[in-house]
């Protein structure tokens, strides 16, 4: 049996979108101990660290403009100090699943920054795609709800609300750059911004032993260690990949449907059980992704 590009790069993209449910799971369970910005510095170290010796290795670097330069560090402060502090911050309070599911929201809020900044053109469909998304996650939202935790949970909602926005708007920064720069060496770039950053805050409030300790005693180093690998080499390359093998608007399809893979992932991991109005949800959430990613 002879495998085509495409079954290749859907396979790839399968294989990231578990990659990243198996991260979110392992980091999950680090926050336990640790703190979620402490968190976030301990594998951006790590990860810089991973992309800079693939860079050297496979002689990826080029020369950088200043304006590609100075787009890629903004991009790493807002998406990667800021937003996925913001993320590991509601993945302590909601847990793998859920975190994942409200990242549903990302095309909505892509959608929403093009045509505030950029002036898109604003289609039907597009309205269409954002009322079913919403309705999804608010469905998951509804079955979710645990009287007894409602404020930590709505912080929780607020904060991957939080992260999925600053992503977007980070993505939007990096979007011209990357026309100019390789995907491993602007991923490094922006790493590396976010490390700088984190650590001078850390140095300014006197946080920094404390926040990195949990993380390099006991099993904590290697769980993130794996965690890093996972992610970095699973998740972000394999994604690649997928973008390399197939059309950009089969590549987005596939990798949409990362909540699906969570609610299965989760189930056989953790026992989590997946009930048929949840699962209908998140389906109805999916269709409003696909046709904002087929619009986009």
């Amino acid at each position: 049996m002879q495998l085509t590009a495409a079954t290749l790069g859907i396979g790839a993209a399968l294989v990231a979108n578990a990659s990243w449910v198996i991260g979110s799971i392992v980091f999950a369970r680090l926050l336990r101990d640790g703190s979620p910005v402490g968190l976030n510095l301990g594998r951006g170290l790590f990860t810089v660290f991973y992309l800079g010796v693939v860079l050297w290795l496979s002689a990826g670097w080029t020369s950088l403009s200043a304006d590609n330069l100075l787009r890629l560090v903004g991009s790493g402060l807002l998406g990667m100090a800021l937003g996925d502090s913001l993320f590991f911050a509601a993945l302590a309070r909601l847990g793998p699943r859920l975190t994942l599911l409200l990242g549903m929201m990302g095309p909505v809020f892509s959608v929403l920054l093009g045509l505030l900044v950029l002036g898109e053109r604003f289609d039907p469909l597009d309205a269409v795609g954002m009322v079913l998304t919403l309705t999804g996650v608010a469905g998951v939202l509804w079955r979710r709800y645990e009287p007894e935790r409602t404020d930590e949970r709505w912080l929780g909602v607020g904060l991957a609300l939080g992260a999925t926005l600053a992503m977007a708007v980070a993505s939007l920064l990096a979007k011209v750059a990357l026309v100019e720069v390789p995907p491993l060496q602007a991923a490094f770039v922006r790493m590396a911004a976010s490390v700088a950053a984190l650590s001078l805050v850390g140095l300014a409030t006197g946080k920094l032993r404390a926040w990195l300790t949990p993380l390099y005693t006991g099993s904590g180093r290697w769980q993130l260690h794996f965690a890093i690998v996972v992610v970095v080499f699973g998740g972000f390359f394999l994604s690649m990949v997928a973008l390399r093998l197939l059309p950009l608007s089969m590549a987005a399809l596939v990798a949409a449907s990362e909540p699906l893979m969570a609610l299965l992932i989760t189930w056989l991991a953790l026992g989590q059980r997946v009930s048929r109005g949840e699962a209908a949800s998140v389906l109805v959430g999916l269709v409003g992704v696909f046709l904002l990613v087929f619009q986009g």
